[in-house]
């Protein structure tokens, strides 16, 4: 953790979630050129596609194309899709999951200024 949590962010749209955790890790980027920063530093995010809430929480692992979102929480519930878009569909249709009481994470390494 750097020392600042819950950063605003610029308002604004974009065409996928992937894409707004590319413009999300540049502004990181950008924000720790000039700090020190562990080498393993990695950027975490929360995304809330349903209201604020914790029962579930869906892991995201993979990559553009192949995407897998596990509850950690113990359901067991997994679900896979090309997009994170996709994932949030899959997971609404998913029987035992409960979208308005869950929220996606993910980590993702940032390579940082040498």
């Amino acid at each position: 953790m750097l020392g600042q949590r819950h950063q605003h962010l610029p308002d604004g749209h974009s065409e996928s979630l992937e894409l707004v955790l590319d413009e999300v890790a540049a502004i990181f980027q950008e924000y720790v050129a000039s700090r020190e920063v562990p080498e393993d530093a990695c950027l975490q995010y929360a995304i809330y596609p349903w209201p604020p809430a914790g029962k579930q929480i869906y892991d995201i692992g993979g990559h553009e194309g192949l995407y897998v979102a596990t509850d950690i929480k113990g359901s067991g519930l997994r679900v896979t899709a090309p997009t994170i878009g996709d994932l949030i569909l899959a997971i609404e249709e998913t029987a035992g999951a409960t979208v308005d009481d869950a929220m996606l994470r993910c980590e993702r390494p940032v390579p940082l200024p040498e």
